[in-house]
């Protein structure tokens, strides 16, 4: 059942937050932030928020990922100071999300 606005009787929409954990991306990141930017949860009802959590990469990857959050406001941007696996990058973006459904989405 749709949550209501705490102000008003009309329903908050849902939100789904999708996790992207990051390691040594920076030949994909752009690409895949770009797909799931674009695709349009609101027929659907749902919100969206993209958390990108990079894993300590020594590449590129954390630099595309913050420019592309600058420009596009559902994406949150977390970095690890050091690589400490793929379990430990889902569980922080988990940690972050604000969504009422949660899915991961490998880079």
């Amino acid at each position: 059942m749709p949550k209501t606005s705490k102000n008003t009787s009309r329903p908050t929409p849902e939100k789904l937050s999708i996790v992207i954990p990051a390691y040594e991306e920076e030949r994909f990141i752009g690409a895949l932030l770009e797909k799931v930017a674009a695709v349009d949860l609101k027929p659907l009802g749902l919100e969206k928020e993209i958390v990108v959590v990079d894993d300590g990469s020594r590449d590129r990857t954390a630099e595309i990922a913050t420019r592309f959050a600058a420009t596009c406001p559902e994406v949150k941007f977390h970095r690890k100071p050091k690589n400490e696996g793929k379990g430990s990058a889902v569980q922080a973006g988990i940690r972050i999300a604000t969504g009422d459904y949660i899915m991961i989405q490998d880079a």
